[in-house]
């Protein structure tokens, strides 16, 4: 019975990772409810798919009992105690089967997240506006309704999916699809023509087939991140279990061997150039979109990426290549501007952007230098490969070098945060103002701070220090903020900025004030931990949980300035799910 739930979870796996991203009906005009209704309507065929097959697979065995009771011989009747023994343990093991899948392994991030669905259930009920709690038609549409599917979707995948090397590279490949369409519609060459059609209202605010320029550097961040672990990892050689219990069938992850000794070179070569184009192509689409949010995906694959790239030297050399096709998408992206074929005002490009044209010579100048090291490190590594005994490269691969790294750059990360908390710090309090005036947009906290996210966040953080002990905890409920932007500060909002605000622009925030503390705390938790749970999938086996782990990682970083809505949240859960599959050590067994 669990092989063929798992077969349905793949093939819902395959449409998440395929279908979702892709699919739009109306051109811009429609895409936020062609997400979420697609969302909605595949993971109901898919539960209702489960449901049928447990009650099939169910009525089948009962009938089997009942078969096996009628055709008992009389004559062996004898000891009629034995005779209910045997019909009891077979309906015995009938409920256990189906109970057993249920109850059977459940991780920490599954915890998690069955915690965060039941305080979204009791904030619900508790709210003042039930029925806005549930529907979540008051804001984006996420309410408790939709929550249900999100958490079957995550349950389905985390549970039942096996991760198979060949779904991840249609991933990629849609990937590469979305950001390509993004760059195109920043350069007014959309495939279909929809950026020319919205161009009088819509231009600069929807892009490619995600819709919202910030959702859409959201879904380009999860891309890069994921592709770029893709190809760090690419070609690593499995490591073995270290229990006996849970030996690991070669070719778990399908027909294509994740080993390096039983992978064939062109195989590793077709990975790598698509790991790498992907990543190339979501960089220029972070690049060429109209949202700053952009600029913490690619701090987040600059800073973090490194601790998976020392686990040894084959990745470090690949690191340096991937920092090479980044500043090559800086200097592609710059050349095409410098071409005149975009002509849009600089005041209304992202940072990522004026980097293009204000270091155009510097960063060529860094590409070409990049190039060299990595070409350089390459040579490097082959020859100390070529030389080095198998032992001697495991000692310093695996033990001493990795770990002097690995806490060389969090130290150096460390230092990092405190510093930039003090330049705030600082800039806020009047400390040495000529200093901080260039950069004032970014440094100085107010109400016109990130697109007047100050002048938002602020409001949020009122109405969250009035709460009552009880809203603290469990919240408002789901999508009730702008019940209470409309009805306190409606007027405030429209004669500071003349717009209204439907969320706090900030997931974290809105999660503190939708769902309490409680709720916080829950869903952090499952984030996480799915993180933690694919990265450690990474030591035992492959990349692939912890590529996922980093899909998660980025879009919660951005979520720090960024909207929670349909259009992007599935693909979070997406990330969350298959890094907890791959840590799930019942995912590695043949079944």
């Amino acid at each position: 019975m669990k092989n063929k739930i798992q077969k349905i979870a793949t093939l819902y796996t395959l449409l998440l990772m395929a279908g979702f991203p892709l699919y739009m009906t109306n051109k811009y005009y429609d895409i936020q409810d062609d997400k979420m209704y697609f969302m909605m309507y595949v993971t109901a065929a898919f539960m209702a798919a489960v449901c049928v097959m447990g009650i099939i697979l169910f009525v089948k065995e009962r009938k089997n009992i009942k078969t096996a009771e009628f055709n008992n011989n009389p004559a062996v009747n004898k000891n009629t105690a034995g005779d209910k023994k045997s019909t009891t343990e077979g309906k015995e093991s009938t409920a256990a089967r189906l109970i057993g899948i249920v109850k059977s392994n459940t991780s920490l991030p599954d915890r998690f997240a069955l915690c965060f669905f039941i305080v979204l259930l009791i904030s619900t009920i508790f709210s003042k506006w039930q029925y806005e709690a549930f529907w979540g038609n008051m804001g984006r549409y996420q309410g408790l309704y939709m929550w249900i599917f999100y958490m079957a979707g995550y349950l389905m995948i985390s549970r039942f999916y096996t991760p198979r090397r060949w779904h991840i590279n249609i991933f990629m490949l849609i990937g590469i699809i979305v950001c390509g369409w993004g760059v195109l519609d920043f350069f007014f060459k959309s495939p279909f023509g929809w950026q020319i059609a919205a161009r009088d209202y819509m231009a600069f605010d929807f892009s490619s087939t995600i819709g919202n320029v910030n959702l859409l550097t959201g879904f380009d961040g999860i891309i890069l991140l994921v592709a770029s672990a893709l190809f760090i990892g690419n070609g690593d050689k499995a490591e073995p279990e270290n229990s006996g219990s849970n030996k690991r069938d070669d070719n778990t992850y399908g027909n294509i061997k994740t080993g390096s000794e039983n992978s064939s070179r062109s195989t590793l070569m077709l990975n790598d150039a698509l790991y790498l184009v992907t990543a190339f192509t979501a960089f220029m689409g972070l690049i060429c979109g109209f949202s700053d949010n952009a600029f913490i995906s690619v701090g987040t694959a600059v800073c973090f990426l490194p601790f998976f790239a020392f686990g040894n030297g084959k990745r470090m050399v690949r690191y340096l290549t991937l920092l090479a096709a980044y500043a090559g998408a800086f200097v592609c992206i710059g050349s095409l501007i410098a071409s005149g074929r975009q002509t849009v005002s600089i005041e209304h490009w992202g940072m990522l952007l004026e980097v293009c044209v204000k270091y155009a010579d510097k960063l060529k100048v860094l590409f070409a230098a990049l190039i060299i090291i990595s070409i350089a490190a390459k040579l490097i590594y082959s020859a100390v490969n070529k030389k080095s005994t198998h032992e001697s490269l495991n000692m310093c691969g695996k033990k001493k070098l990795p770990l002097i790294l690995r806490s060389v750059w969090a130290a150096l990360g460390v230092m990092a945060v405190f510093l930039i908390i003090y330049i705030f710090y600082d800039a806020n309090t009047g400390g040495h103002p000529e200093l901080y005036a260039p950069y004032s947009n970014l440094l100085i906290f107010n109400a016109d701070w990130g697109t007047r996210r100050g002048f938002n966040w602020n409001l949020a953080l009122g109405y969250i220090k009035d709460f009552p002990f009880f809203k603290k905890l469990f919240g408002t409920g789901p999508e009730t903020y702008p019940i209470y932007t409309y009805s306190y500060d409606y007027y405030n909002m429209v004669n500071a900025y003349n717009e209204v605000y439907d969320s706090p622009h900030n997931e974290w925030l809105q999660y503190l004030f939708t769902t309490g503390i409680l709720g916080f705390v829950s869903y952090y938790g499952w984030v996480i931990t799915s993180i933690i749970s694919g990265c450690r999938a990474r030591m035992k086996m492959h990349n692939i949980g912890t590529a996922f782990a980093f899909g998660a990682l980025v879009y919660t970083l951005v979520s720090f300035v960024n909207i929670s809505a349909p259009c992007l949240t599935p693909m979070v859960i997406l990330c969350m799910g298959v890094a907890s599959a791959a840590g799930r050590s019942s995912a590695y067994n043949k079944e």
